[in-house]
């Protein structure tokens, strides 16, 4: 008797332990399942958010570029060559910009610093797009005159409701980078 019931508590143990394991490894792959689609999830609802605040600062460069291309001293109503220098030196730390441009509608653009850099801008797109009277942002790019990564902001300049060239502003190619390393995903990442 000994025998049979130690066999009938050995069989239902058994069967007992590998029901309780198929249910077990059923329940964690569902749960990681589960846990893998609302990662997916959150990080989707997470970059919507975060490309919406990077809009925002983009939007909130052109503005600011629109209105520096509206100061009397930028349109050369009111201002020499040395004081527009010496207005975009100061107004580039200020606003956190390498450097200030002024592009003629032919692209042929003069650097607002005391190096007194000229370039031709005709081929960039940003250039193109802001000569047509529409603000634009550039991708990524490599300057001409420093062979530095930038972004440029360029914006159109008006005189007397003519446009009468384009106001280009270099900032940093981190520019994004910096928007970005405030974005983080759970404690780590």
């Amino acid at each position: 008797m000994k025998s049979i019931k130690l066999r009938l508590i050995l069989i239902f143990s058994i069967i007992i332990l590998l029901v309780t394991s198929v249910i077990g490894i059923f329940s964690i792959e569902i749960i990681s399942r589960q846990l893998i689609k609302d990662a997916h999830t959150n990080l989707v609802t997470l970059a919507q958010t975060e490309s919406q605040i990077v809009i925002a600062k983009m939007n909130e460069e052109m503005s600011y570029m629109q209105g520096l291309a509206q100061n009397t001293v930028i349109t050369g109503q009111s201002s020499d060559q040395q004081e527009q220098i010496a207005f975009a030196e100061k107004e580039a730390v200020r606003a956190g910009y390498q450097s200030y441009s002024i592009v003629d509608l032919k692209g042929n653009a003069r650097v607002l610093d005391s190096a007194g850099t000229v370039m031709n801008l005709s081929d960039r797109t940003y250039f193109q797009t802001a000569a047509q009277g529409k603000p634009a942002i550039s991708d990524i790019i490599i300057a001409k005159d420093t062979g530095k990564a930038v972004l440029v902001v360029a914006v159109p300049i008006y005189k007397d409701d003519i446009q009468i060239g384009v106001l280009c502003g270099s900032k940093s190619g981190d520019t994004l980078s910096e928007i970005a390393k405030n974005i983080s995903y759970g404690e780590t990442g």
